[in-house]
C-alpha cells in the first residue's frame, strides 16, 4: 500500500517498514514452533504449509520491489495481492485436528467416489455400444471391450470399492459425533486414523485401473487383496479406538463380511498358477 501511489516512502521509512515486516515474520514463525506436537500431526502440517506460503509470498514481493523498484508495477501488485491472499487464507484454516481429519476423510471419499464413477460410466458406455450392430462387429476385433467373463470378475471388485466408500462414510459420521481434541491420546488416535485412511485412495485407484480391458487377472487379484487389506486395517483400527461406540459394531461387522465375501469371489475367479484360490 505504501508504494502504490505517490508520495513514495523515503529510504528511512522503507527501512522501518522492512524491519516491522521482519519482526512480524519472526513472530509468526515463533508462534508456529510454539505449537505442541500433541495438538496433532495433521494440524501441524497444515499450519506449517500456511506459514511457508506467507513467507514465500513476502519473499516474492521483496524480490519484485528490489528488481523493479517501488513504482507499482503490475508484477508488484500481483505479488502484493498474493501476500494478502495467503494471509487471509489463515483465517479459513481449521482450528483443531478433528476438523482437519474430517476434511481429509471427505477428500479421500471424493477421490474414491470419482474412481468408482469413472469405471461405472465406462461399463455403461460399453453396454450401450453392444446394442448396436456396429458395436457387435467392433467387439469381435477389439482388445478394449469387456467380455462377460470380465464383467463377472469386475462385479466383486466394484463391491470392494463400494465397501471402501461406505467405510469412509461411516467412519466420518462417527468422528463427527464421538471424536474430540481434549486429550492428547485422542488427538493421536485421529492422526493414526488418517494415516490408515490415506492408503485407501491409491489402493482403489490401482484396483480400478487394472479393471479396464484387457484384464490381467493376476493384477486384479493382487490389487483386490491390497484394497481389502487397506479397508480391513481402517475397520480394525476404528474398532479399537475411543470413538467407536457400541452402535458401530453392527456396521463394522457388516463391512468386514462384505470385504471377505467380495475378496473370496475375486480369488475364486482368479486362481493362482497352481490352481489355488487361497
Amino acid at each position: 500500500m505504501a508504494f502504490s501511489k505517490p508520495p513514495l516512502p523515503t529510504p528511512q521509512e522503507s527501512q522501518i517498514l522492512v524491519a516491522v515486516i521482519e519482526q512480524c515474520m519472526l513472530a509468526m514463525v515463533s508462534l508456529f514452533y510454539g505449537l505442541p506436537e500433541t495438538r496433532g500431526k495433521l494440524l501441524q502440517k497444515t499450519l506449517r504449509q500456511a506459514v511457508i506460503n506467507i513467507v514465500e509470498a513476502m519473499q516474492q514481493l521483496a524480490t519484485d520491489l528490489r528488481l523493479q523498484g517501488p513504482q507499482g508495477s503490475k508484477k508488484q501488485l500481483q505479488s502484493t495481492g498474493n501476500v494478502w491472499e495467503t494471509c487471509d487464507s489463515v483465517l479459513q484454516l481449521s482450528r483443531d485436528n478433528k476438523s482437519l481429519v474430517l476434511l481429509e476423510l471427505s477428500s479421500v471419499a471424493a477421490m474414491v467416489k470419482d474412481a468408482l464413477g469413472e469405471i461405472e460410466e465406462a461399463l455403461r458406455t460399453d453396454t450401450e455400444s453392444r446394442w448396436s450392430e456396429l458395436g457387435d462387429v467392433l467387439d469381435e476385433f477389439s482388445d478394449d471391450a469387456w467380455t462377460e467373463v470380465d464383467r463377472e470378475l469386475i462385479a466383486p471388485c466394484l463391491g470392494l470399492v463400494k465397501t471402501a466408500k461406505a467405510c469412509l462414510k461411516k467412519v466420518s459420521a462417527a468422528i463427527q459425533t464421538n471424536a474430540d481434541c481434549c486429550i492428547d491420546g485422542h488427538i493421536q488416535h485421529l492422526d493414526e486414523l488418517v494415516d490408515n485412511v490415506q492408503a485407501l485412495s491409491p489402493a482403489v485407484d490401482d484396483l480400478v485401473c487394472c479393471l479396464y480391458p484387457p484384464l490381467d487377472k493376476d493384477a486384479v487379484r493382487l490389487n483386490a487383496t491390497k484394497l481389502s487389506t487397506a479397508v480391513n486395517i481402517v475397520l480394525h483400527f476404528f474398532r479399537g479406538s475411543y470413538f467407536c461406540g457400541a452402535a458401530d459394531e453392527e456396521w463394522i461387522n457388516f463391512l468386514c463380511n462384505a470385504v471377505n465375501h467380495n475378496l473370496d469371489k475375486v480369488k475364486g475367479l482368479c486362481p493362482t498358477l497352481n490352481g489355488s484360490v487361497a
